[in-house]
C-alpha cells in the first residue's frame, strides 16, 4: 500500500522546469511481518516535447538511521 500526500509544486526561473515535493507512506506485507517506510520525495521535472518528464528524483526516509532491509525494491 502506498500513500502520497501533501504534494507541492514550485516554479523555477525557467518556464520549462518545475520542482515537486511529496510525502509518502509505504506499507509492505510479508507473511506475518508488516514494515512501514515513511519520508518525502523531491522531483525535478522538465517540459520536453509537450510532456513533463522527471529529470531527477530524491527519496528521503524519516527512519534512515535504522537498519532497513533492501528498500530499493519497493522505492
Amino acid at each position: 500500500m502506498r500513500l502520497i500526500t501533501n504534494v507541492e509544486a514550485f516554479t523555477t526561473e525557467s518556464a520549462g522546469r518545475r520542482m515537486v515535493r511529496a510525502n509518502f507512506l509505504i506499507s509492505e506485507f510479508w507473511y506475518d511481518e508488516v514494515r512501514l517506510l515513511s519520508g518525502w520525495c523531491g522531483y525535478n521535472l522538465e517540459r520536453t516535447g509537450g510532456a513533463w518528464l522527471i529529470q531527477a528524483k530524491q527519496i528521503n526516509l524519516i527512519n534512515c538511521d535504522q537498519c532497513i532491509r533492501n528498500p530499493s525494491i519497493i522505492l
